[in-house]
């Protein structure tokens, strides 16, 4: 598929199969944000995979409330990946107070983007969540 296509086909995904994602496509889904470019090749993140059940349900359960519930469906998914963001190298840090820019937050957002993308490419559903 082209990349058009891929970016065409990638959807967030709100309804998930409860099979566990295999093995290989995570390493392929991690690899993804690996490769993907950061300000100094500073890589400000850490990721978490949950895809033990009862941890899993909890983690989900953090992304709603009562009051607000529009991320529930968290519950169905077989996998949550946690992007955590990290300090950035020092002169990534010195170049974004310069220039006034949240670097570690942008290159967390082209991080989480790579990996929408491949989740898509290899027929997995994805849905990002602040």
């Amino acid at each position: 598929m082209t990349f058009a296509e891929l970016m065409k086909t990638r959807q967030s995904v709100r309804r998930y199969d409860p099979r566990p994602v295999e093995e290989e496509k995570l390493e392929r889904l991690i690899e993804a944000v690996r490769l993907s470019p950061s300000a100094s090749n500073s890589q400000p993140w850490k990721l978490v995979v949950v895809n033990e059940p009862g941890l899993r349900e909890q983690v989900a359960r953090t992304t709603f409330s009562q009051a607000i519930a529009f991320n529930r469906f968290s519950l169905g998914a077989p996998v949550i990946v946690v992007f955590c963001v990290e300090k950035a190298g020092l002169v990534t840090q010195i170049g974004g107070f310069i220039k006034n820019r949240p670097f570690s937050l942008i290159d967390i957002g082209i991080a989480a983007a790579h990996f929408c993308l491949q989740a898509a490419e290899l027929g997995l559903g994805s849905c990002m969540m602040g």
